[in-house]
């Protein structure tokens, strides 16, 4: 069954692959950036959020 379950997850990952907004356009001029901002957003968002915990802690008496 492992096998079985094995083998299907590996014919499919062709079909994950493109799903991916980059891979589905495969040859667009700016797929570059669309890469760049998916992978730095989580970044930004965790600043953020430090930010405002940081900002939290200082202003408690």
């Amino acid at each position: 069954m492992k096998r079985l379950a094995s083998a299907l997850a590996l014919a499919a990952a062709p079909a994950l692959a493109a799903a991916c907004p980059a891979c589905a356009r495969d040859g667009a001029p700016h797929a570059w950036l669309l890469v760049a901002a998916l992978v730095g957003f989580p970044y930004a968002v965790a600043a953020v959020v430090l930010r405002a915990v940081r900002r939290g802690e200082e202003d408690r008496p």
